[in-house]
């Protein structure tokens, strides 16, 4: 379940675009936004549409090692460490 915090604009309230994970960061960024409690509220969300995990398959690693190694023209162990070693750094990054 997420919120989305209402913000009074003239007579009507309108729904802001953004969305938010937890009740309490929903009511601190409305209080920001219109400091008098007339003038904002947050409510539960039940019309968006649920994420859905991705039905897309994870790469294979050793099928695009062996394709980079023929496009190249390189031993496909050597291109498989390489290729192990820049997504081992690039996930270190994170």
């Amino acid at each position: 379940m997420h919120y989305h915090a209402w913000l009074r604009s003239g007579r009507v309230f309108t729904m802001a675009p953004r969305r938010f994970n937890d009740r309490t960061v929903a009511h601190k960024w409305a209080v920001k936004r219109r400091p008098d409690s007339a003038d904002r509220f947050v409510l539960g969300c039940s019309g968006c549409p649920e994420s859905r995990p991705s039905r897309r398959r994870p790469p294979r690693w050793s099928v695009v090692a062996r394709a980079v190694a023929a496009a190249v023209g390189a031993p496909a162990a050597q291109v498989r460490e390489a290729l192990g070693a820049a997504i081992a750094a690039e996930r270190g990054r994170g």
